[in-house]
Formats: C-alpha cells, sequence, structure tokens
C-alpha cells in the first residue's frame, strides 16, 4: 500500500472534531474496524488524503487496517472544493469563524479554477461549480463576477459577505506563517477573551505585502495582546499596527453626539479644536432647525445615571422634570456619556 500523503492546505478547510466525536470514532473503529474507505487523489503517484484524517490518525494508533478509495481530482483547488462540498453537514459543529474561512477558501479556489484556460480561451477543468466560458484575453472581471454571484447564491449570503471571507481566509492563512497558534485562535476564538475582528484580520495580508519585517512585528504583538485577554489592550495593538488611523468607540461617540465625522472628531482632539467649532454652516442651521421643531419627545439629552444605579435616557423639555424615573430624586444624576 503506498504511503498516504496529509497536504497542510487541505488540512486546514477539514472541520476538526469534537472531543466527543474522536471519541466516538475512535470506540467504533476499535469495535468494529475502520468500516468506511479513506477517500484519497492520486497526485502523479502520490496518494494524497482528501476525507479521513481522524480515522488514519486512530488507525495508525491501533495498527488498524483500512481501505483507500481514488477520487479524480485534477488539481488543489478542484481537491479544495471537493472536501469542502463533502462536509457540508457538519457545518453546524463549526464556529462562525470557521465557517467564514472555508466559505473563502472554497470561493478562491473555484475563482482560481475558472482563471486556468487553454489556448483557445476555455476553462480547462470541469470541477464541481465551474462551467466552460469564453472570455476575451484580457477580461476576466466577467466571470469572476459570475462566480462570486454563484458562491453568494448557494451560500445564502450576500457576494460582499463572499468577497470578504475570501479577505479573512488569505488574513488567516498569512498569520499561520508566523503563528499556527495564533491562527487557531482566530478560528476558534475563546468566548470569555476579546477577539481579534474580521477587518484586522483581512488588513494582514495587505500589510505582510508592503512590510514582511513589520507584519511578523504585528502578529507577534496581537499575539500577546490576546493573551492578556484585556480588549483595550487589543484594541490599542490593532490600532497602531494595523489601522493606526481608525477611529474609537469613544471618538465614534463623541461624533454621532455632536453630529460630526469620527475623522472630524480625531483633528479636534489632535489639535484641541472644541467640536462645536467643527461644524459647517449647514450642520449649524440644521441642529438649530431641529432644536426649534422639537417635541418633548424628540430633544434627546443624552445618557444619564442615578445614585439608585438606573440608567436612562433624558428628553430635555420643560414639560418634563429633571428627575430620576425610577427613584424620583434630581440630586443624584449625573450625565453618563
Amino acid at each position: 500500500m503506498n504511503k498516504i500523503i496529509i497536504d497542510p492546505v487541505l488540512e486546514r478547510v477539514c472541520l476538526p472534531p469534537t472531543e466527543d466525536e474522536f471519541n466516538l470514532l475512535e470506540s467504533q473503529i476499535l469495535r468494529d474496524g475502520c468500516q468506511d474507505a479513506l477517500k484519497v487523489w492520486d497526485r502523479n503517484g502520490e496518494l494524497v488524503l482528501l476525507d479521513g484524517h481522524n480515522r488514519l490518525k486512530i488507525c495508525k494508533k491501533h495498527d488498524t487496517p483500512y481501505d483507500t478509495s481514488t477520487i479524480e481530482i485534477d488539481s488543489i483547488d478542484e481537491a479544495i472544493i471537493w472536501i469542502v462540498d463533502n462536509q457540508k453537514g457538519r457545518r453546524n459543529v463549526a464556529t462562525k469563524e470557521q465557517q467564514d474561512y472555508i466559505s473563502g477558501k472554497r470561493y478562491e479556489a473555484e475563482k482560481n479554477i475558472n482563471r486556468e484556460r487553454d489556448k483557445n480561451g476555455l476553462f480547462k477543468s470541469v470541477a464541481p461549480g465551474t462551467d466552460n466560458m469564453h472570455l476575451d484575453e484580457n477580461s476576466r472581471t466577467p466571470h469572476q463576477s459570475k462566480t462570486i454571484l454563484r458562491r453568494a447564491r448557494e451560500e445564502g449570503v450576500s457576494h460582499f459577505k463572499i468577497g470578504q471571507n475570501e479577505k479573512f481566509a488569505q488574513g488567516v492563512d498569512a498569520v499561520r506563517e508566523v503563528s499556527p497558534e495564533l491562527a487557531e485562535k482566530i478560528l476558534k476564538p475563546d468566548p470569555t477573551a476579546p477577539t481579534l475582528t474580521k477587518k484586522a484580520v483581512s488588513a494582514l495580508p495587505k500589510l505582510k505585502a508592503a512590510n514582511p519585517m513589520k507584519f511578523v512585528e504585528t502578529v507577534k504583538a496581537i499575539d500577546e495582546a490576546l493573551e492578556t485577554k484585556d480588549k483595550k489592550i487589543v484594541e490599542a495593538v490593532v490600532r497602531d499596527h494595523i489601522s493606526p488611523n481608525e477611529p474609537t468607540h469613544e471618538e465614534k461617540m463623541i461624533a454621532k453626539k455632536h453630529h460630526l465625522l469620527p475623522e472630524h472628531v480625531q483633528y479636534a482632539n489632535e489639535n484641541n479644536i472644541p467640536y462645536d467649532n467643527m461644524r459647517t454652516i449647514e450642520q449649524i442651521d440644521a441642529i438649530n432647525a431641529r432644536k426649534a421643531s422639537a417635541t418633548c419627545s424628540t430633544a434627546w439629552d443624552g445618557f444619564y445615571g442615578c445614585n439608585c444605579g438606573i440608567k436612562f435616557e433624558m428628553f430635555g423639555s420643560e414639560h418634563a422634570p429633571v428627575c430620576c424615573p425610577h427613584c424620583g430624586k434630581s440630586d443624584g444624576l449625573k450625565r453618563a456619556r
């Protein structure tokens, strides 16, 4: 029997089992043997494993014999598509990050297949989900657009979401080259700790292409920040290393309160300019017009907190008393934000 090769590129798109699933599979193999044949791809004489990574691991551990079944595959991209489509029934056990990663890899693989054409302009592959279509030599956009729209329709999401998933998958793969541990944290985040946003992960390949050394430093800094489990530290590291001009949550809230854009708030903070001075004449006229027509229910005055522990919204009006709606007192009020 030829030695079975495990390709790390293919292994990454395989959904790992839960501990209970693995233990159940191991007990079944010990009791009944390996009933299902391992699915392999004959790549120039090498048997590359497509399905059965856990069964192979268990069989090797206990010296259990197993059979193989060859699947007709022509490329690594077709192999990715086959694996992703073959495990559709296990999506419910994957995290949202794992699902987005697999979706991105599936789209990227299909797009790569659709780009491979013969001398007549016809696509060489007849892999699942592809179609032979003639394109002008200098034009690829129409077919790529068709691919992303098809993926969006089949997955029940927008084409924008599919594009985001592809960038996210590329970001995870870039991180994996430096820190496989961090890549696993991104795909299987700790629900009790802060996580790296999808936007931040998607920005990493661009940083890697522009400055490889800074990219390595950024990955290490992010890993250290996540270890602290402090959301503010993680946000600060991301802002400093990946998105230095990204507005903070506080700046966004201030911008909303003062009817400004977040970048206007940043400029005001950098130059010690009062926020109200950043408004245009048109904004001031519009605000004054709203105030003139404001009623008891529209003149919003912000969030307040009371010593009794209640937080509430205040609507300024000559008809409404300035007091806590819970305890009725006014001396313990303090603006929350």
